[in-house]
């Protein structure tokens, strides 16, 4: 006879949510519980871009230096989560009524539906930055000898050759629409790392404000998919885990001004993930 229970640990926490355990597990006998799938909104540092070599470095002196005290993360492993499967837990429960008797493998498909459609959401959402930000560049820059029916692609080109061309200009130019990174590849300050969650070093990137206006644009399209997302209006204190500590103890053991931490760490767009 199958039963549920509350075991399993929550991982990749993020902190609005005020419980560290996810309450659907199928438990088939007490020594073979089977979890049910995860679905979360992150932003993984981007390990590709040349920006974030620096970051590269300092996990690497980071983690050799304090080998006693615990362990660094990969930069490639590291991640912001903006909204957290226990998020996702009440969101989807409250619309779908999730019961113990439900079948896994239909709540895997459910969330791989709701994960396809956010994802197609952000990449839409990211080329209608992109194109208002070339748009802007193009006015900002000068570059006014394309013809009116230029294609993305051309004006693209034009901008890339005029930048290689006179470097002092490039700074007159935006990447991002006033420097905002939503839906988009891009930059966020990092102001300090803190203790998080027990056991857990966290960059801060509370000074960030497009991460808080994504978060709410994020719950927006919830509500309009039709879930209940008052969950995403609770505090949100944005911060990635870098460092994992042998207990809250080892916390204590650190000082944000014995290191020099690179100023800012280039994320990728916000990713809707399901882990089965």
């Amino acid at each position: 006879m199958q039963r549920t229970t509350h075991m399993r640990p929550g991982l990749g926490r993020d902190r609005s949510s005020g419980d560290n355990r996810s309450p659907y597990i199928r438990v088939r006998n007490p020594d073979q519980p089977v979890a049910w799938p995860r679905l979360q909104i992150v932003r993984k540092v981007n390990a590709e871009s040349s920006d974030n070599e620096p970051w590269r470095a300092f996990l690497d002196k980071f983690g050799k230096e304090n080998g006693s005290k615990g362990t660094a993360f990969l930069l490639g492993a590291m991640a912001l989560i903006i909204v957290g499967h226990e998020d996702f837990d009440a969101m989807f429960s409250a619309r779908y009524d999730r019961k113990p008797t439900i079948c896994r493998r239909n709540c895997l498909q459910k969330f791989r539906q709701i994960a396809t459609g956010f994802n197609s959401f952000v990449r839409e959402e990211g080329q209608t930055i992109r194109n208002t930000v070339l748009d802007i560049n193009v006015l900002a820059c000068g570059i006014r000898d394309l013809p009116a029916d230029a294609s993305n692609s051309q004006m693209a080109d034009q901008l890339a050759a005029w930048t290689a061309q006179d470097k002092t200009a490039k700074a007159g130019c935006s990447n991002t629409v006033g420097g905002s990174l939503l839906w988009t590849h891009g930059s966020c300050m990092v102001q300090r790392f803190e203790p998080f969650d027990g056991h857990w070093l966290s960059l801060n990137l509370i000074g960030n404000e497009d991460l808080f206006r994504e978060r709410k644009e994020i719950g927006d399209y919830f509500r309009d998919e039709g879930f209940n997302a008052s969950k995403l209006e609770h505090p949100y204190h944005p911060g990635i885990p870098f460092f994992r500590t042998f207990g809250v103890a080892g916390q204590q053991m650190f000082r944000m001004t014995d290191y020099d931490l690179p100023q800012s760490i280039t994320l990728t767009p916000p990713q809707a993930v399901v882990i089965a």
